[in-house]
């Protein structure tokens, strides 16, 4: 029998022993190609990032998130590490924060 998939990619297992988590909130990350492909190979590292939320609570940002480069793209391709990702949460989402 085959073990039904969890969808979850990276986990901060560190924040979750170190701080009590009140409420989840599910959300997307807005990605480019090389950056989907490293994450697929495990290079995503959730240690020291934090949520940012816009002024206005319109938005939200992941901050300080490690993403390791592709190692079969070519130097031109490649994505900034810890860059700035902005993260996709309805309004109402983002405004509870």
């Amino acid at each position: 029998k085959k073990k039904p998939k969890d969808n979850n990619i990276c986990v901060n297992r560190q924040a979750r022993r170190n701080y009590e988590i009140m409420d989840t909130l599910e959300a997307g990350i807005s990605l480019k190609g090389t950056e989907v492909m490293s994450i697929r190979d495990g290079k995503m590292n959730l240690q020291d990032s934090f949520v940012k939320v816009s002024k206005d609570g319109r938005g939200c940002t992941l901050m300080n998130c490690h993403i390791g480069k592709h190692t079969m793209s070519g130097a031109y391709f490649q994505h900034e590490e810890k860059r700035p990702r902005p993260l996709l949460v309805h309004r109402s989402q983002a405004r509870k924060l």
